[in-house]
């Protein structure tokens, strides 16, 4: 569970940090103003902070995952059950339901294609 939720979104933050670092050192010996490098730095930790809800978020739900994971695969089965018996039970409902709908419908279509079938045969003759 660590290798596959965990170390992913170390790998990202640590790649989003190497990039940041290597965007300030390039802009460090491009001479731009104080007021720039103020600039560019109040609105780096405003972006921090603005990504610090979704991360910290993101660190509760992979927790979460991983706390639920150790518990869930015995409650899976037995709600994988359950639903599989509504299921059925859905099934039989549903044909009780529909088959007079079903023989109502083939009858009706039985009637018309003969009623079809002598209206042809007296056209041709």
């Amino acid at each position: 569970m660590i290798r596959q939720i965990l170390l992913p979104v170390l790998l990202a933050g640590a790649l989003a940090l190497v990039v940041l670092l290597v965007f300030i050192l390039r802009l460090r010996g491009s001479g731009l103003s104080t007021w720039a490098d103020v600039s560019l730095i109040a609105l780096t930790m405003i972006a921090s902070f603005l990504t610090l809800v979704p991360l910290l978020l993101l660190a509760g739900m992979i927790y979460g995952l991983n706390y639920v994971g150790r518990y869930l695969p015995g409650y899976a089965r037995v709600a994988q059950d359950y639903f599989a018996r509504a299921a059925r039970f859905a099934r039989q409902i549903s044909e009780r339901v529909s088959a007079p709908v079903i023989a109502a419908a083939s009858v009706s279509a039985a009637a018309r294609r003969a009623l079809g079938q002598a209206h042809e045969r007296d056209a041709k003759q």
